[in-house]
């Protein structure tokens, strides 16, 4: 990281202007990102960024080194920068306001689905959402990342097609 960027990250933290630090955090992150890939030929299917959260999941070897080959890609664009940045600040904006307003306002039976080992999304989210939306039944997979689909597909879709089964509305 460059004192630069360093220095501007510090003044904004001193400001509070916490509606910047997405971008900057995400042009921290990308610069790590692309230094990782170059360092790691690209292709290393042992890449940290898709690394397995956990011994024994059951994302096929195949899919896990098309992922990383597309996110080696997606890295050289000239706009992935930007595009980053711009997700980054949508989301956060999003988490400080209309996300709970939205979370009330949904009205019909909902499953949270959470790997307990996501180092994406933590799984204190999905707990606080669960607590929050006490109909909302949470199921925490063990050994499960940021993808149960791709992870477990198996258990993700008994999970979900056991639950389906069970909600009033859908079972006549």
């Amino acid at each position: 990281m460059t004192d630069r960027l360093l220095d501007r990250i510090t003044g904004l933290l001193k400001k509070k202007n916490w509606y910047e630090m997405p971008r900057l955090l995400a042009m921290v992150r990308l610069g790590e990102i692309r230094e990782d890939l170059r360092e790691k030929n690209l292709h290393d299917t042992e890449d940290p960024l898709l690394k397995p959260a956990a011994t024994g999941t059951q994302l096929d070897p195949e899919i896990r080194k098309k992922m990383i080959a597309l996110a080696a890609e997606r890295t050289s664009f000239p706009e992935t920068a930007a595009s980053y940045t711009l997700s980054g600040g949508t989301l956060f904006r999003y988490l400080l306001g209309p996300m709970r307003r939205d979370i009330a306002a949904v009205h019909c039976p909902t499953l949270i689905l959470h790997g307990r080992r996501d180092r994406l999304v933590p799984v204190g989210f999905a707990r606080a959402l669960a607590r929050r939306r006490r109909d909302w039944p949470l199921v925490e997979l063990d050994g499960c990342g940021h993808v149960p689909q791709l992870e477990q597909p198996d258990r993700f879709v008994s999970t979900v097609t056991t639950w389906l089964d069970r909600v009033p509305a859908l079972t006549g």
